[in-house]
């Protein structure tokens, strides 16, 4: 059996501001804003009722004491991003860089263990494979028992939440709707809960504890962990008694973890998935309601690229994802989402150059630390619709083998030219620059510009010159909305999770597989 943690750190960019200007979040209500909205919170500002979305003028409102700090930004012609004292959305860009910076720095420490394999899953989280660590733990207790068999009680980290058995109470509920809980539950989708396992589950709590500690005595950055035997259960988990608390679940205790839990809470049920299910169950939103659905229902009811014994196993938190090593990314994005004004000529050229200065940046570190090389560049423009965006075009092209600033300026100028004489009049609200499909590259691969790259150069030069004469009229958004797209195809279970987050820069855009 293998020893999963899920580590979520606490309110991320509230700590990483926190910690800048030596405030003490824990304690002193503190939030992070962009523009005139909330983007992160601090627990002891929580308990006053703001929370992320919510406009400054109501948090100040709500808790008048509160510590703000408007997260830094960088302009146009400038990428080194700073902490402006008057930030101007009309001349100022969201950046997240100190969060990316500090988001190496707890990757850093995490890949410092021995024993323990890391899969980066966002900015702020990531997954471990603890197994080999918690049977080092292990060994060394036993040395110093000498030889006295341990129980589960004495080795799990003494402040770690342990869930508890609450088989009693799930059976009497299915017998009350006539059912048998052997009917909807399979308990052979995961292990068996043996002695020897638990203790396993128990020492891996001792040495996530002891990485969380190192990340605070490090960084003094908490977090939250939740400890099962895989991903999915571990992640369900790590939330459910933030902050800066871990939590542990026994195999034989999936369901009574679950049970009563919001499926919509697991991953690849947040979206269009998730609402198809709670038709199918009448309204109701917990597990053991979904439970209750029958494979038949799930194939006669579910669209034809889902696959129902798929969503099946997964609604009892069966997961055989593989431990994906490793920390590089799969996309990089850079946003801008333009202000209540009208874009005369050259104003999203320049924008969007200041996009690829940031990409070529973060692309060429990223690179040359993991010895990859992106293969595509995604340009998407948005427009908004009441409170949401929609997209206008979406185009994908191929990445050139010279990555700069100028070259990336001009390609993506050239769909965003052709949709506006195609879609004259249309209003552009965001624009968004994406690079992906990584594939890794021979250490010995260094490129130089040849004659016909700088002469193709110079003649996108010439193209991007054209594009100053488009003008391009424009309103004001409201903050975006978080949209997550799920698929869930094959017998494998693969799955892509797409999130844009709500903020003026759509934070992240995770995969994960």
């Amino acid at each position: 059996m293998h020893c999963i943690a899920h580590i979520d750190m606490d309110c991320f960019y509230a700590q990483v501001e926190a910690v800048r200007l030596g405030i003490d979040y824990r304690t002193v209500p503190f939030i992070v804003v962009q523009w005139q909205f909330v983007l992160s919170v601090s627990y002891p500002a929580r308990r006053f009722g703001i929370s992320r979305h919510t406009p400054l003028s109501e948090a100040i409102k709500k808790c008048p004491h509160v510590i703000i700090s408007h997260a830094a930004t960088c302009v146009a012609g400038d990428p080194q991003h700073r902490y402006y004292e008057t930030p101007r959305r009309e001349t100022h860009k969201i950046s997240l860089e100190p969060y990316r910076e500090a988001s190496r720095k707890i990757f850093d420490v995490l890949g410092s263990f021995e024993g323990v394999r890391v899969e980066k899953a966002s900015i702020d989280e990531a997954y471990l494979d603890v197994t080999e660590a918690a049977k080092y733990e292990l060994e060394e207790m036993a040395a110093q028992r000498r030889g006295t068999r341990l129980c589960w009680e004495d080795v799990v980290e003494p402040t770690t939440i342990v869930i508890p058995d609450r088989q009693d109470e799930i059976d009497s509920w299915f017998e009350e709707r006539g059912r048998a809980f052997s009917e909807v539950f399979d308990v052979s989708l995961h292990p068996d809960a043996t002695e020897e396992d638990k203790v396993l589950l128990c020492a891996a709590s001792r040495v996530v504890q002891q990485i969380r500690q190192k990340l605070y005595d490090d960084l003094r950055y908490e977090c939250s962990a939740g400890i099962a035997h895989n991903k999915l259960l571990a992640k369900n988990i790590s939330s459910r008694y933030k902050p800066n608390r871990q939590t542990l679940l026994f195999s034989d205790r999936v369901a009574s973890a679950m049970w009563d839990t919001k499926y919509q809470t697991i991953r690849g049920f947040g979206g269009r998935l998730g609402e198809t299910v709670c038709d199918l169950c009448d309204g109701e939103e917990l597990c053991r309601d979904a439970w209750l659905l029958s494979k038949q229902t799930l194939r006669a009811s579910l669209p034809c690229a889902v696959d129902p014994n798929c969503v099946y196993l997964r609604l009892r938190c069966y997961d055989d994802d593989e431990f994906a090593v490793g920390t590089a990314h799969k996309s990089i994005m850079a946003t801008k989402v333009f202000p209540s004004y009208a874009v005369f000529d050259g104003e999203i050229r320049k924008w969007v150059h200041a996009l690829s200065e940031e990409l070529c940046s973060r692309y060429v570190s990223l690179c040359a630390k993991y010895k990859v090389k992106g293969q595509k560049l995604n340009v998407k423009l948005d427009t908004k619709v009441r409170d949401h965006f929609e997209v206008v075009a979406c185009r994908t092209l191929s990445l050139p083998e010279i990555v700069n600033p100028s070259t990336l300026t001009s390609i993506a100028m050239q769909p965003i030219t052709a949709t506006m004489l195609a879609k004259s009049g249309t209003r552009i609200n965001a624009v968004a620059m994406t690079i992906g499909s990584f594939k890794s590259q021979p250490c010995s691969v260094n490129r130089q510009a040849t004659l016909t790259e700088l002469f193709a150069m110079k003649n996108a030069c010439k193209r991007d010159r054209e594009t100053d004469a488009i003008r391009v009229e424009d309103a004001s958004p409201l903050p975006l909305k978080k949209k997550r797209q799920q698929f869930l195809k094959g017998n494998n279970g693969r799955k892509k999770e797409v999130i844009n987050l709500e903020d003026e820069d759509k934070l992240e855009v995770i995969y994960i597989d």
